[in-house]
């Protein structure tokens, strides 16, 4: 059975990520991110908690962050810069302040979620809730 608190605790962790802010707009690349790691679970496509940056995770992310802006933040970013944000890690070094694809490729294994966090993405449920949960507090117009 699915722990009631953890979904609370990881759904607070989601809606609190750091978002680089530009002329007062929150960059939405981190939230976009997570939305592709939550279709890509949800295809089959990222299994044993190995997140890849590989060709299918960068046009999934693209596909989604165009559906939300115009703006296209690179996604080495927020798959680089999201470790800081307490339940997503990368296997292999992270000794770059800004990281280009090219140091992605060479340095970083694949990035990975709390264990606990990867549990409850495998429900589809809470998949949904959570996908929720982000659209609503990051991508929708009005926060009022």
């Amino acid at each position: 059975m699915i722990g009631t608190l953890q979904i609370t605790y990881y759904k607070g962790l989601l809606c609190s990520i750091k978002q680089k802010i530009t002329n007062g707009e929150a960059n939405i690349a981190k939230p976009i991110l997570l939305l592709t790691i939550i279709r890509l679970i949800e295809i089959g496509k990222v299994l044993g908690n190995k997140i890849a940056y590989n060709d299918v995770l960068k046009e999934t992310y693209y596909a989604i962050l165009k559906g939300y802006t115009d703006i296209m933040t690179p996604v080495q970013y927020p798959f680089y810069y999201m470790r800081n944000d307490g339940f997503y890690h990368i296997n292999g070094q992270t000794a770059l302040k800004t990281p280009s694809e090219k140091y992605i490729n060479e340095h970083i294994d694949y990035a990975y979620l709390d264990p606990e966090l990867w549990d409850l993405l495998q429900d589809p449920l809470v998949r949904d809730e959570f996908r929720k949960a982000i659209i609503n507090h990051y991508l929708k117009e009005d926060k009022e």
